[in-house]
């Protein structure tokens, strides 16, 4: 997912907001595969 979507860090600080925001990669990453 890293490589696929250039990610270098997280926007967010903290635990909780870093969890959210790799939750929305990995969303990104399966809306992705559907639509390939």
């Amino acid at each position: 997912i890293k490589q696929n979507h250039n990610f270098r860090r997280f926007m967010l600080r903290g635990k909780d907001l870093v969890s959210i925001e790799w939750g929305l990669l990995a969303i990104a990453q399966n809306l992705r595969k559907k639509a390939a």
